[in-house]
């Protein structure tokens, strides 16, 4: 073996060793992961039986739970598709976002909805109906645009759109 392979494979060796060290160093005096569960005390707890009815009692509650938070804008509920979901009321803004420069975007009146449709968010002023969508949303949030009207659309510049919503998505890298 010739002596430049052999200070590479003690340098290899030594950052192994490195790594392990490291690795020791670090998951010091944590608690080992446990091996096995431990056994329940006493008797088990019996699963709670469902009777015939309650299947159907649980469905009606959640429609009346969807119902019961359904957005009222401008005084009247829009009808969102099933696929849309009220996903909060903003009513204090905890930052001033500054709209692009030359961008024709103002304020939406507080409170506002923030509804989410295939992943895209659109706010909604509760109390004017004016709303914000991201350019090329257009289709996601028609029925925005048939019920409230294209006069209160503001169109977000597809850029600051993903400045301002993009974080928040599960495909934001």
């Amino acid at each position: 073996m010739s002596l430049g392979r052999w200070l590479t494979a003690l340098a290899m060796l030594a950052i192994a060793a490195a790594f392990v060290g490291i690795h020791l160093w670090a998951t010091a005096g944590q608690p080992p992961e446990p091996t096995h569960l431990p056994e329940p005390a006493g008797e088990p707890i019996p699963a709670p039986e469902m009777t015939e009815e309650q299947p159907d009692q649980l469905v009606a509650d959640a429609e009346a739970a969807r119902e019961s938070h359904l957005p009222v804008v401008a005084g009247l509920p829009p009808e969102l598709p099933e696929d849309a979901m009220v996903d909060a009321l903003v009513a204090k803004a905890h930052q001033n976002v500054e709209p692009p420069a030359g961008s024709n975007l103002r304020p939406l009146p507080l409170p506002f909805y923030l509804i989410v449709r295939d992943g895209e968010m659109a706010s909604v002023s509760k109390a004017t109906g004016d709303f914000q969508i991201g350019e090329g949303h257009q289709d996601t949030f028609q029925f925005l645009i048939d019920q409230l009207g294209r006069d209160r659309m503001q169109l977000v510049p597809t850029g600051f759109y993903e400045q301002r919503w993009g974080p928040w998505r599960d495909d934001h890298r």
